[in-house]
């Protein structure tokens, strides 16, 4: 394990990027040159140095990591870029084990025979954390009774605080024939845009979505407005960490069968969430068969992943038990928001993915 001392030894003075300063962008395939691992409570971000002519003091170059799982270790690894630029990136304790556990390790010294590039790429992409990719998490779920007829509905509710937060909400219309809802709002914030809907004969079933940015806990309405007269019931549900430039992906089914429903969606970005909602004309209680879990209740069911899904084709299985008319059933792949570009740690320049570009 690497020592203050260790961590003294490779470190040299460092220059705040800004301005015309910046680092480029280096590919995550720059040679590995060498890897260590310290435990946080080792850390120094500055130390002195006494020297037969005085005292000097240094600042640590290797950026002040998170620990990434709780356990206390930093592993990281270091390259040089084009520029003579140190590149740091941490590494998961699985890749610093399976670099031999050797502080100071080298690609040419101690592996001659590994293609570093190829070893370097296998290493920093396919096993290096994705710490903004992991934070992705559930706020707050609930549902809404419905009420009389009238011209608008108001729902409180109550969303946990969070970041990066996004809502998600099903509406059923309680009453038949003619309907049409106008608009849907959450906290004076327009939900106008329709992810997913179906009109049946009888009850509209739709669903629709929210970027929220921060939330502070704190109760607040959904607000329906109707032209004729409605009411609805529904479901809603909410996460933080989301990116809040869009989805990931999105798919959606609809259908009057009963039994198991099963329907795919690609997933993108490494990472990210699965999400959904249904809505059903009948009143109908999914489940989750396979795929999924569930959480929520009738009138309208919510289903996620609870965690980061594969990339690739995924395929969620859910069970209706019973009902005659439409149902609904949506899906919104969630992908983690991006982590902050911190400018300031040591006088490095971070970027996402726990990489860190260094001035010499």
């Amino acid at each position: 394990m690497v020592t203050n001392k260790t961590l003294a030894g490779i470190a040299v003075g460092a220059t705040l990027l800004v301005g015309g300063g910046a680092v480029d962008m280096v590919p995550v395939s720059l040679p590995t040159e060498q890897w260590f691992q310290y435990h946080v409570s080792d850390y120094k971000g500055t130390w002195t140095e006494t020297t037969a002519t005085g005292t000097v003091e240094h600042i640590q170059e290797v950026p002040n990591f998170s620990d990434d799982n709780g356990d206390g270790l930093i592993s990281y690894s270091f390259a040089t870029n084009k520029k003579g630029k140190k590149v740091y990136t941490q590494i998961p304790e699985v890749a610093y084990e399976k670099l031999g556990k050797k502080d100071g390790g080298k690609f040419n010294a101690d592996y001659p025979s590994i293609d570093k590039i190829t070893v370097a790429e296998a290493i920093l992409e396919g096993l290096m954390p994705n710490i903004a990719e992991a934070s992705i998490a559930r706020l707050s779920t609930g549902t809404w009774a419905g009420g009389a007829s009238a011209s608008s509905q108001t729902i409180p509710i109550t969303i946990s605080a969070g970041s990066n937060a996004v809502l998600v909400v099903t509406w059923r219309s309680t009453q038949t024939g003619n309907h049409d809802l106008t608009s849907i709002s959450y906290n004076g914030n327009s939900m106008g845009t329709v992810k997913q809907s179906v009109t049946p004969p009888g009850n509209a079933l739709e669903t629709y979505t929210l970027f929220l940015g921060t939330t502070d806990g704190s109760a607040h309405n959904i607000v329906i407005n109707y032209s004729p007269n409605d009411s609805g019931v529904g479901t809603w549900t909410s996460y933080s960490g989301v990116d809040q430039t869009g989805f990931d992906n999105t798919n959606y089914t609809t259908g009057t069968s009963n039994g198991n429903i099963t329907k795919s969606v690609t997933v993108n970005t490494t990472g990210s969430w699965i999400t959904s909602v249904t809505a059903d004309a009948d009143v109908g209680n999914f489940t989750a068969i396979s795929g999924l879990v569930s959480f929520g209740a009738s009138p309208g069911n919510a289903f996620d992943s609870n965690g980061a899904t594969s990339t690739g084709s995924q395929s969620a299985t859910i069970n209706r038990p019973s009902g005659t008319r439409d149902w609904l059933w949506s899906i919104f792949v969630l992908k983690a928001s991006a982590a902050p570009i911190n400018t300031t740690n040591n006088g490095c320049h971070g970027e996402l993915h726990g990489q860190w570009y260094c001035q010499q």
